[in-house]
């Protein structure tokens, strides 16, 4: 059987992270440190990393179907990874447009 690691980050977004963000979760600056340590290691492994982001159009359903403010909005400074995790060359970005990073996304392509 082939070996099927990765490392997953999810949702490390300026927009869910940084102070006063549309949709800030305080605790998530707690982990960047450990975190920023996992990637390395795993890159050190050859392990892939793979970040999981939100990616949503200006008007996307979502907002108004969830009740969420705007957010991780394509091409903005939202929606990038914080700077203490940014990917690397190599690294594999998944966009997804709902709540899961299951869902109709590229996660179970073989990466």
């Amino acid at each position: 059987m082939d070996n099927k690691e990765a490392l997953i980050v999810i949702g490390m977004l300026n927009d869910f992270v940084l102070e006063g963000a549309p949709l800030e979760v305080p605790s998530t600056r707690t982990i960047i440190p450990e975190l920023r340590r996992e990637i390395e290691k795993a890159r050190e492994e050859n392990i892939p990393v793979i970040y999981v982001c939100d990616s949503h159009d200006r008007d996307d359903r979502e907002f108004r179907k969830m009740g969420w403010p705007p957010h991780a909005v394509k091409g903005t400074n939202g929606a990038e990874v914080v700077k203490e995790l940014k990917p690397l060359k190599g690294d594999r970005i998944i966009e997804k447009r709902t709540y899961s990073g299951f869902y109709d996304t590229e996660l179970d392509a073989g990466y």
